[in-house]
């Protein structure tokens, strides 16, 4: 079945950023388990601060995991958009099955022009809570059927095809300037259920993402800068 087709982002659409306190209330926000502590707890914080240190360990890299580019400001003051912080959602929850962090780091590296599409359809195009959508006013999109009525279906879903990268990644370098970069595989969006079962249907392995979820980090980013700016 054809790729639904997904709009292109442009890095720096979103001219918002926010410092790292936010970013770990707001994430903390987005991934904490039921009845899990309102603040961010060390562990939780450490991880961050890992995966970004590590992204930034070779300042001379023309490309990053986690900003457009080099980021403005240093440790807690560095600064970051919405896109950014989707991306590290995303990695944190690859942490959570299993995947070392220098792995992440370069995961996101590899799919952050795939994610940003994904970022940009959903941004644009749907609002930031889930609802029916009328599918005359998403005809690009598949259609489902929820509780008798039909709706568009507009989940847009990452499918990575390899679920192992012990074999396949190498480490960020700490003795070169260059970055190694990951061989190039399977990394497709797909809009609606029906396509993306198809995709993983065909393939003997895959990890898939429905990326609406993560989309919400832009109204707990939003908070974030609420409830800190007034502490």
């Amino acid at each position: 079945m054809a790729k639904t087709p997904i709009g292109v982002y442009k890095e720096g659409m979103s001219n918002l950023t926010y410092r790292r306190a936010e970013i770990e209330w707001a994430l903390w926000r987005l991934l904490r388990a039921r009845g899990a502590p309102a603040e961010p707890s060390t562990e939780f914080t450490n991880r961050i601060k890992k995966l970004l240190d590590l992204d930034r360990a070779e300042r001379s890299a023309k490309a990053f995991a986690f900003s457009a580019e080099a980021p403005t400001g240093t440790g807690r003051e560095a600064a970051f958009t919405p896109f950014d912080v989707f991306c590290l959602a995303i990695a944190l929850d690859l942490l959570d099955i299993g995947l070392k962090q220098a792995e992440v780091v370069q995961l996101i590296l590899y799919v952050r022009d795939v994610l940003a599409d994904a970022y940009a359809e959903i941004d644009m195009n749907y609002p930031p809570s889930r609802k029916n959508y009328a599918p005359e006013k998403h005809h690009r999109t598949p259609q489902i059927e929820r509780s008798g009525i039909k709706t568009a279906d507009v989940d847009v879903y990452l499918v990575l095809q390899t679920a192992e990268t012990k074999s396949v990644y190498q480490p960020i370098p700490t003795t070169t300037s260059k970055r190694i970069a990951p061989p190039r595989y399977g990394a497709r969006l797909f809009v609606g259920q029906s396509e993306v079962l198809a995709a993983i249907g065909k393939n003997r392995r895959a990890l898939v993402f429905e990326l609406y979820a993560y989309s919400s980090i832009r109204g707990c980013l939003d908070r974030a800068a609420s409830t800190l700016g007034k502490n």
